[in-house]
């Protein structure tokens, strides 16, 4: 129990009640008589019409998640180092100094991480110097300040998007399971699930390009009026306009990531690309960037433009 006297000032309390639980840095508010009150009411107990007697509650605020960050030996560090993204220097706060050296606080983490899958990405980089960060390595970061299932929902969505930025993978129509494209030339595709569920003898294959029932017997053609047996999304790179990027002009104006096959369209500023995968490369000659390094030079060097890709 607490006894403070009633001239005491609110901010004072909240002193005193920090110094009694031994936490210096709690966040918690109190409650008397049905009222809340802040530490920012200057007020004294008195004033408030607290008198002698009256009994003052003790409400803590807590995040989810464990409470406190944990360094991952040889992977995440703990350090007051500013944040990468809000610069916040907090000295009574340990931040996570990522494999990359790049340090950032865990409420920085958690916006970014959402920001990141938002935009339909399934890798996370670093805001500073774009390394991908390790989905577990996040987990970890989040773990202090998300429950388990709100971690489970981080881990689904990151799934999600990757399976819709494939152009490897589409939706069966019938059972809207995600199957997966192993023959690009081959557009007769047989859905095991549905297949499976229907004993087997009445097998449902629909067509990879239109994405209707496959009409025909096995054949080049699914048979259904205007399907041209080709991928809307990879067609669009051959009549795709082209556009001027920096100095260079007659460039293709959607690319196709070499690693997750996802279609790039480049809206504005220079060739230098990172896809949602986070597979860098550059939009004119389509040189992957190696170890840091760009092939063709800075973001406003001339190189030759690399065809249309198919």
């Amino acid at each position: 129990m607490l006894l403070v006297p009633t001239t005491c000032r609110i901010p004072e309390l909240f002193a005193k009640v920090r110094e009694a639980i031994g936490d210096r840095t709690a966040d918690f508010y109190l409650i008397c008589d049905g009222e809340q009150l802040e530490e920012s009411n200057g007020e004294t107990i008195e004033a408030l019409g607290i008198s002698h007697g009256s009994v003052v509650d003790f409400c803590q605020r807590q995040r989810g998640g464990t409470g406190r960050l944990r360094p991952l030996p040889g992977k995440i560090g703990l350090s007051r180092d500013p944040c990468c993204i809000t610069y916040d220097d907090d000295p009574s706060e340990y931040r996570a100094e990522m494999p990359c050296r790049c340090v950032i606080s865990v409420d920085a983490m958690k916006c970014h991480t959402e920001e990141e899958l938002r935009k339909g990405r399934h890798k996370i980089q670093c805001p500073n110097c774009r390394q991908n960060w390790s989905l577990h390595l996040v987990r970890h970061v989040l773990s202090s300040v998300m429950s388990p299932a709100q971690l489970e929902e981080i881990g689904a969505k990151v799934n999600d998007n990757y399976l819709k930025n494939s152009a490897a993978v589409q939706q069966c129509p019938s059972c809207n399971n995600f199957c997966e494209h192993t023959d690009r030339h081959e557009n007769r595709i047989r859905c095991r699930f549905c297949s499976t569920k229907r004993g087997g003898e009445d097998e449902f294959v629909f067509c990879w390009a239109c994405l209707k029932p496959w009409q025909k017997a096995p054949s080049l053609t699914c048979g259904n009026p205007g399907c041209t047996g080709k991928d809307g999304r990879t067609r669009y790179l051959q009549v795709c306009t082209v556009k001027t990027i920096g100095k260079v002009s007659g460039v293709p104006s959607v690319r196709r990531c070499e690693k997750c096959s996802q279609l790039v369209d480049h809206i504005d500023a220079c060739k230098h690309m990172t896809c949602k995968c986070g597979f860098s490369f550059c939009f004119v000659c389509l040189k992957p960037q190696i170890e840091g390094e760009w092939q063709c030079g800075s973001y406003n060097s001339v190189c030759e433009v690399a065809p249309r890709q198919t």
